[in-house]
């Protein structure tokens, strides 16, 4: 334990902010597990009304350090291009099929002389 009095405020803050922290980093992971449950039992309207909750979960955790930036932004993204996928009939992500088509539309490169 503690001695000086300021080691012993700085606990108390600790204890504070770490709840604090669990609380948003909980919520923005429950609702991605949420979604992700949607998706798999084939609910993707429920999925899609779901998601702009679940984006601003994220966000609070971010705005509150609870989660890094760059990884909230991950996140969202694959639920994003998850519930792309749900939506086409082939369950390929907008991504790849942008990619192939580009791929596909390179001409052969030029043989050295």
């Amino acid at each position: 334990m503690p001695i000086i009095k300021s080691a012993k405020k700085r606990l108390k803050t600790s204890a504070r902010q770490t709840e604090e922290n669990r609380v948003h980093r909980t919520r923005a992971r429950t609702s991605i597990k949420h979604i992700r449950e949607l998706l798999d039992d084939g609910k993707t309207a429920e999925a899609l009304a779901e998601f702009p909750q679940a984006q601003t979960y994220i966000d609070k955790a971010v705005k509150t350090n609870a989660m890094h930036a760059n990884a909230a932004a991950r996140q969202k993204a694959r639920l994003s291009a998850a519930l792309k996928a749900a939506g086409n009939k082939d369950k390929t992500p907008a991504r790849v099929k942008n990619q192939t088509k580009q791929a596909a539309a390179k001409p052969a490169a030029k043989k050295p002389a």
